[in-house]
C-alpha cells in the first residue's frame, strides 16, 4: 500500500489559517470588513462559481461588501455581495431580515428593481467560523444611490 497522501476535495469554509495570514501579509491596509469578503471569495463555495479580478471591493456597507464578479462558466459580470455572518452588527435576527430581501429580489421581475441571479451561503469560515451569505446580482453602474440623490438637491 503506498504511502501517498491523498487531498480531500476542498469543501465550503475551508479557506484555512495559512490563507487568511497570506491574505492579511499582502493587504495589510485592508478594513476588517474587506478583509473577512476577501476569505469568503477565497471559499470554494464561491471559487466554484466566480472570480473576482478586482483588488478593492465596489463597496461596503455596515456588515457586506460588494465585489465585481465573473461567472466561471460563462464570462458574464455580476455584483456580489457578501454578508459577513461574523459580524457583531449581523445576529440571528439580522440574517432573517437579509433572507427576505433575498427572497423579495428573487421573486421581483421589474425593470426598475435589481435583477438577483442566486443566493448562496456557507456555515463556517471567518473569525467566528460563521460563514458568509453571498447575493449575486445585476451589476448597476454609476456608484451610490445616495450619493446621485445629493448631487440632485
Amino acid at each position: 500500500m503506498g504511502g501517498g497522501s491523498s487531498k480531500k476535495k476542498p469543501q465550503q469554509g475551508d479557506v484555512d489559517q495559512r490563507q487568511q495570514n497570506a491574505l492579511a501579509q499582502q493587504y495589510p491596509n485592508d478594513n476588517p470588513l474587506v478583509a473577512a469578503a476577501r476569505v469568503a471569495l477565497n471559499d470554494p463555495a464561491c471559487t466554484s462559481r466566480y472570480t473576482c479580478p478586482d483588488t478593492q471591493p465596489l463597496g461596503c456597507g455596515a456588515y457586506a461588501s460588494v465585489w465585481r464578479a465573473i461567472d466561471v462558466n460563462d464570462d458574464t459580470q455580476w455584483a456580489l455581495k457578501i454578508i459577513d455572518k461574523n459580524h457583531d452588527k449581523c445576529d440571528d435576527k439580522e440574517m432573517v431580515n437579509v433572507r427576505w430581501e433575498a427572497e423579495a429580489l428573487r421573486i421581483c421581475d421589474h425593470k426598475n428593481v435589481t435583477h438577483m441571479r442566486e443566493v448562496f451561503e456557507t456555515n463556517k469560515g471567518g473569525g467566528m467560523n460563521k460563514g458568509f451569505f453571498y447575493l449575486v446580482m445585476e451589476v448597476m453602474d454609476g456608484g451610490e444611490l445616495f450619493d446621485r440623490i445629493i448631487e440632485r438637491k
